[in-house]
């Protein structure tokens, strides 16, 4: 039997998956993803004062570095790894996972 952490982490996970599933994050992703674009571009940048470019570069460098990894880590890569590790609980079967000696 699983415990309190375990489950919670399970509905976390299918929770997580459904909303990336749905049409709303669709939407949502390809405006986040446009965002993140015009991060990347540096035709929009700030030209009045040459000085700050360095800065502007960095910070948003930093942001898209952020938003990439908060993406693969706590969306897309959570819900792989829970079902990873689904997985290999049933492919292990509920004996092999509590084997007791």
């Amino acid at each position: 039997m699983e415990d309190k952490d375990t489950q919670k982490i399970a509905s976390e996970a299918d929770h997580v998956k459904s909303m990336i599933e749905s049409d709303g994050w669709k939407s949502v992703k390809g405006k986040l993803d446009a965002r993140i674009l015009d991060l990347q571009n540096i035709n929009n940048l700030d030209l009045a004062d040459v000085n700050t470019l360095p800065a502007q570069l960095a910070a948003r460098k930093m942001a898209v570095d952020i938003i990439f990894t908060w993406l693969k880590a706590d969306i897309y890569g959570f819900v792989e790894q829970q079902e990873s590790n689904n997985q290999k609980l049933i492919d292990a079967g509920v004996e092999a996972f509590i084997g007791r000696e």
